[in-house]
């Protein structure tokens, strides 16, 4: 699928079906509600129209093809039919068709459980509506909708399953993909018909009925990378809400259930989802499938970024980051989450010698620093962190319970610390001076553009292409843009996320000889601000960072690891600044013996 499905507005009781979308960008598949039972004989009008209302009193259907498929309950029969509006030489969709089912079919066969009624298998020439609907009629653009769906499927007879595929609004590369979805559906039909017949408006179901048709297809078409675009979906729900209020995105879970348990495993969940209770009991049923510490399992896989298609691929997820909490001198934090949401936050601790205490907890909780996936783990109860330094965590957690995900943490740093760690006094130092804090500044801010990477790497240029040293000389330098994010608190203080920052050189001498680098850094870095005419002015309480480089010289390769790499961000010091209509810039005071100030452009993101 090229991109996310939009939504149909909640329906009303009695639910019409609830389509997805399938225009030159878009790809969705369509489950229908309860209504009459599908019918096998062609020679009754409009017996399919409950699929698609332009089926109302259409003319006898042609017979296309007949024959058994074998599942692990044995035999059934595939009767496939096409419409009047199906062109007598589209003999490429019938014929991927076929191999879709019979595809399908051995893949059940594989997992060695499950079935499916007898399928009758529509191929319908339908397009798209060329007529656009009044947006002020939600039926109208509902209906409208409905006529771009790639495929629909409707097992509420029983003793078949009628599945309807529209060649016309699918990619011929996708059709066998959109027709192993349908497939699975008449899977739940067989295997969880109340469920299935007792759908709730709404949809409160979809996280198991699409998510789990949309994982079994491409258990089906492993090489098919039709589902990714699901992923933004499910990055962007994740973090504030219950996974059961997913949809397609869930296949990302159950793929992963799958791998931990079995293929089988998910086809034998589906019979013990609830038939009633909307989403309270989708959600209720969800949190009790598997123990606290296999959720927890989730959520770090999900966070390292290791879940998996069912033929191992990494799927291309991308966390959000969750909130910050920032301790520069003892405080309390509450961390708190939906129930079932997958919780993060990052933990930051600067100068002294710190006692953490967590308490209060509900649902379950590991860290891991930020460079190191994998390495989960318990949250110390003592740091010792050196000046200028900083220890940060991300923590990732589950609440499965009725609560949520409740924490308490607490960290006291000791007095005797306290001396040696800068900054203590800057509020106290820049109240004296007459400086306050500008409320124009305060929110999180993206950089766009500048910063001391983009700097650097425009004066290495220069100095390279002045030096005469090297016939030519290319860079090139990337930055995570979800560690590119400047965080200033209404409290004056300050921190940025963890920023990755891949570099790369490569010169050619006049004879020849090759000279290659790869900088690979990390930094993040918190701290106090305050601003006076004009100026923004920083004191960095931790500004921790480092990075390992490979060299590529004439005749060897050396390794070396840089401590003190820079950061994309701030440092102790003062900036001119300009902020307004969600813009900030700042510019450094002028360095002497470089050609141009360094400068930071910011845009507004909160």
């Amino acid at each position: 699928m090229a991109s996310p499905r939009s939504a149909a507005p909640p329906p009303k009781a009695p639910a019409p079906p609830l389509c997805g979308l399938a225009a030159a960008v878009a790809a969705a598949f369509c489950l229908l509600a309860p209504a009459g039972p599908a019918r096998a004989d062609c020679s009754v009008p409009g017996y399919a129209a409950a699929a698609d209302h332009r089926f109302e009193g259409w003319p006898p259907c042609d017979e296309l093809d007949s024959f058994n498929v074998q599942t692990p309950r044995g035999p059934r029969q595939v009767r496939m039919i096409g419409d009047r509006n199906l062109p007598s030489d589209w003999h490429e969709p019938v014929r991927l068709t076929r191999e879709a089912i019979v595809r399908s079919a051995d893949t059940l066969r594989e997992i060695g459980s499950g079935t499916v009624p007898n399928l009758l298998v529509l191929i319908t020439g339908l397009l798209p509506s060329e007529t656009p609907p009044d947006p002020s009629d939600p039926e109208a653009v509902a209906a409208d909708r409905r006529t771009r769906q790639e495929g629909v499927a409707d097992g509420r007879s029983g003793e078949e399953c009628l599945l309807v595929v529209y060649p016309g609004n699918v990619e011929a590369r996708d059709l066998g993909f959109v027709v192993a979805h349908e497939f699975f559906h008449c899977v739940q039909y067989a295997l969880a018909r109340p469920q299935m017949t007792a759908r709730d408006d709404g949809r409160p179901d979809e996280w198991w009925v699409e998510g789990s048709a949309e994982w079994f297809a491409n258990l089906a078409y492993p090489e098919s990378d039709a589902s990714a675009s699901w992923l933004t979906d499910l990055d962007s729900l994740t973090p504030d809400r219950a996974l059961s209020e997913a949809a397609y995105e869930a296949f990302a879970f159950w793929s992963w259930y799958a791998r931990e348990w079995s293929p089988a495993a998910v086809l034998e969940y589906l019979p013990r989802t609830p038939t009633a209770g909307g989403a309270g009991a989708q959600l209720q049923a969800a949190a009790q499938m598997i123990a606290e510490d296999r959720w927890l399992a989730f959520v770090r896989d999900y966070l390292d970024r290791q879940l998996r298609y069912p033929d191992a691929r990494r799927l291309p997820v991308s966390p959000r980051p969750g909130e910050t909490f920032l301790w520069t001198e003892t405080g309390e934090e509450q961390l708190e989450g939906e129930r079932l949401a997958l919780y993060r936050s990052n933990l930051v601790f600067t100068c002294g010698k710190w006692r953490i205490e967590s308490e209060e907890a509900e649902g379950v909780w590991k860290v891991r620093k930020p460079d190191r996936p994998g390495d989960w783990q318990e949250l110390p109860e003592r740091l010792e962190v050196e000046p200028g330094k900083e220890e940060r965590y991300l923590l990732g957690g589950v609440g499965p319970g009725e609560e949520g995900f409740r924490l308490t943490v607490t960290a006291t740093r000791e007095a005797e610390s306290e001396a040696d760690c800068p900054c203590d006094d800057f509020a106290e130092t820049a109240r004296a001076r007459g400086s306050r804090r500008d409320a124009c500044l305060v929110g999180t801010w993206q950089l766009a553009s500048g910063g001391l990477v983009e700097w650097l790497d425009r004066a290495l240029k220069d100095v390279h292409r002045s030096s005469g040293s090297f016939a030519s000389y290319d860079s090139e330098t990337d930055a995570e843009d979800e560690g590119r994010r400047l965080f200033l608190g209404a409290d004056g203080r300050y921190h940025y996320g963890t920023s990755t920052v891949s570099r790369r050189e490569e010169a050619f001498t006049e004879k020849g000889d090759r000279f290659a680098s790869h900088v690979e850094g990390l930094s993040g870095g918190a701290g106090y601000w305050a601003t006076r005419e004009g100026m923004l002015e920083v004191c960095a309480a931790s500004e921790a960072s480092g990075a390992v480089a490979t060299l590529e010289l004439k005749e060897e390769v050396m390794t070396l690891e840089l401590p003190g790499y820079l950061s994309e961000h701030l440092y102790s010091g003062g900036y001119h600044y300009s902020c307004g209509g969600g813009a900030l810039a700042l510019r450094h005071l002028e360095i002497p013996g470089t050609p141009t100030p360094m400068e930071w452009h910011y845009r507004k993101v909160d």
